[in-house]
């Protein structure tokens, strides 16, 4: 939403919605609504439990621990930051490279294999020179800043294997590059697995589906708006945060809603079916408070 809508849709007296107030909060509206609001929640005692709820849930969220990166993902972000780096290297100085490789591969005398390439005899006793890192350089694939911020949150970086080495009769060759393109779609993260028949979270995982927005089977507007007014939400209740996960092995749709109580969320799982006059609900319980 723009700034301009936000300006357009705030209401200009109280009661405000939690919603408008958590994007004053988190400063989102456009400057003159910011300003609106702020000259009037000093004189709302509702207006300013809620702020102030926010206040202590942001605080608490801050105290989370940042979950380690994986051996495996920094490994891949470092070889992708050493292809980089070498992909920087001018072209001039790369083909003077080659040049020079060629001129010394050329003087060995006799069938014979080198660190930077291999002698190979074929039939009639002809042999020929297949350097590695020429063949290395046709069928390389070069990881730019894009691709190694998208391994910073999370993208794969697929890095092909080797090929098997050359028999006498066959020049080496390369097994194809697979590479993620850059505008291929991030696979999305697997259901949170849940158990219990109270749907408990831990900190962690609260922090983990507020921060989310997996609507999954109620992406379309309709069928969320239809959903949540089955469960008995108002029009302006919009989820906090939402995330796929699985109850005791069943797939559900967790939602994150605001109680209009400070400190305590409304936790709302449902099934895939939920919509316009079905609720599906699975489980509905809260979170703090």
């Amino acid at each position: 939403m723009s700034g301009a809508d936000r300006h357009s849709e705030a209401p200009q007296d109280p009661p405000w919605s939690p919603e408008l107030l958590a994007d004053f909060h988190a400063e989102l509206l456009d400057q003159e609504t910011q300003d609106a609001v702020h000259a009037q929640v000093r004189t709302d005692s509702q207006a300013r439990e809620v702020l102030s709820a926010l206040e202590t849930t942001s605080a608490e969220l801050r105290t989370l621990p940042s979950p380690a990166i994986p051996d495996d993902v920094t490994e891949r972000i470092e070889a992708a930051l050493q292809e980089a780096a070498a992909s920087r290297q001018r072209p001039v100085e790369r083909e003077r490279a080659e040049r020079e490789r060629a001129e010394r591969e050329r003087a060995e005398p006799g069938p014979a294999k080198t660190g930077l390439g291999r002698r190979i005899t074929g039939k009639g006793g002809h042999s020929r020179i297949n350097s590695r890192t020429g063949r290395d350089r046709g069928l390389g694939w070069t990881v730019g800043p894009v691709a190694v911020a998208a391994a910073m949150v999370g993208a794969v970086i697929v890095v092909a294997s080797p090929g098997n080495g050359p028999t006498d009769e066959q020049p080496l060759a390369a097994e194809p590059h697979s590479a993620a393109t850059s505008g291929s779609t991030p696979a999305q993260p697997a259901p949170l697995a849940l158990r219990g028949n109270n749907l408990a979270l831990s900190g962690e995982q609260f922090a983990e589906v507020l921060g989310s927005e997996q609507y999954t089977g109620l992406s379309a507007p309709k069928q969320l708006i239809g959903c949540l007014r089955a469960n008995g939400v108002d029009d302006g209740g919009k989820p906090l945060g939402a995330r796929a996960v699985t109850l005791n092995g069943k797939s559900a749709q967790l939602l994150i809603l605001s109680t209009g109580r400070i400190g305590e969320f409304r936790l709302l799982a449902v099934g895939p079916d939920c919509g316009p006059g079905r609720s599906a609900t699975i489980a509905d319980t809260t979170f703090g408070g």
